[in-house]
């Protein structure tokens, strides 16, 4: 790599320099992406308590979620595309282009793809690919209804539905009235449907959880409030709900202990104590564990969830770092918000508290510390690479292109392309 200053080169030079730079920064590129594959395979992830490889290098490296999330996707594609993996590796294709291939490549035509890549820019193949994508998604099904759940390659979950117009704007409507922070306002005509604004479309997402949470809770556009998420019903000895008190052959009817403890976490109890033959002895008082104005302090303490390298700030649990049935109290102290998630983890994965919510530490079911890392990575050197070939800039024929790469459809079946196109 050339120390020279950048203002002492010629055009050329510059010009070469930069070239030889991004193929240098591809290749590195693509052996980064091995890596990532490599550490998804082994599920690394999970030794940290965290849900995705992509939360692990948010955490870990400081990649946006989207980035990570983009990266995962594209190091599982490129165990499948042994062509488009080696010419990555050549630098011959930039991680542009890798990118777009991996949404539509498969083994039968990743070599077509690569083809048309090294003669197309970026901006070229990016066109190509979203046309594929259109071709292949159409669905030759009449006028049936259905809503579809699909798991997404990055770990997110896509909700897919086939509506009629009239039924598809009035859920549109309603997202885009649930998404305003007055969720029980009407919305302007201006923010809803293809005409809102860009900052309105981003918060769709939030308004279709608000009316699936608003519906769950009791039909109320607010969503659940920061009190009481639950009552807790329980007819179990006082002894079983300690550790020890239920063993793994033996749980405690339908429900472990462990889960009863992580549910009683925010919850009301109402707690019923019995003799040896199971009959009601006692019902004790309601305990309330955490109130409205306690949640609302620890959510201006956390944030979110606690645990080493989550987001999560809005579907959270306020946990006692020591339970109530062990005599910890219901202190700013003894609390600490958890996501759904890593609140199972605690309680029923093994993984563990240490400490006061000031000075948390957070521990695997090993016993060893989950640490934070600070300081910024190592940088190697760069790997050698030649400078990839600059594509043709001709317009291309998509038809054509979407053609080849995805067969015709003839009725309701997909058909081979016509030899020779």
């Amino acid at each position: 790599m050339s120390n020279i200053p950048p203002s002492t080169l010629a055009n050329s030079e510059l010009e070469t320099e930069v070239a030889t730079l991004s193929a240098q920064l591809d290749s590195a590129e693509h052996r980064l992406l091995q890596l990532i594959g490599e550490l998804d395979r082994r599920q690394r992830h999970r030794d940290h308590g965290l849900p995705s490889l992509a939360a692990w290098l948010s955490w870990r490296v400081g990649l946006g979620p989207v980035a990570a999330r983009e990266k995962v996707r594209v190091a599982k594609a490129l165990w499948e595309l042994p062509h488009i993996d080696a010419a990555f590796a050549r630098a011959e294709v930039s991680y542009s282009k890798v990118r777009a291939m991996t949404r539509i490549a498969t083994p039968g035509n990743e070599a077509k793809l690569l083809h048309m890549a090294k003669e197309a820019s970026a901006a070229q193949l990016e066109t190509l690919c979203r046309g594929v994508e259109q071709v292949s998604n159409q669905s030759p099904d009449g006028q049936s209804r259905w809503v579809k759940l699909r798991p997404c390659k990055d770990g997110m979950v896509r909700i897919e539905a086939r509506l009629h117009p009239d039924e598809a704007a009035l859920v549109m409507r309603a997202i885009d009235v649930a998404a305003k922070p007055d969720a029980s306002a009407e919305a302007p005509e201006s923010e809803i449907g293809n005409d809102a604004s860009a900052e309105a479309r981003a918060a769709r997402p939030d308004g279709l959880l608000r009316i699936a949470d608003g519906w769950l809770a009791g039909l109320r556009p607010e969503g659940r409030s920061g009190g009481e998420r639950h009552q807790l019903i329980v007819c179990v000895r006082e002894s079983e709900l300690h550790p020890g008190g239920v063993s793994a052959e033996s749980p405690a009817g339908p429900v472990g202990a462990e889960s009863l403890r992580r549910l009683a976490c925010d919850s009301s109890v109402t707690r019923v104590t019995v003799d040896a033959d199971d009959s009601p002895l006692d019902v004790g008082r309601k305990l309330r564990t955490v109130s409205p104005a306690m949640r609302k302090a620890l959510v201006a303490r956390d944030g979110g969830c606690r645990f080493p390298g989550c987001t999560n700030h809005r579907w959270v649990d306020a946990h006692h770092i020591e339970h109530w049935v062990d005599g910890g109290q219901t202190r700013r102290d003894n609390l600490v918000l958890l996501c759904t998630a890593h609140h199972r983890l605690v309680h029923e994965g093994g993984f563990r508290l240490v400490g006061s919510a000031d000075e948390l530490r957070f521990e695997r079911p090993d016993g060893t510390a989950i640490i934070v890392p600070s300081g910024a990575p190592v940088r190697g050197v760069l790997p050698s690479a030649t400078a990839a070939k600059a594509p043709c800039m001709a317009r291309p024929d998509y038809n054509w292109a979407i053609g080849v790469i995805r067969p015709a459809r003839v009725g309701n079946h997909w058909a081979p392309a016509a030899a020779g196109h």
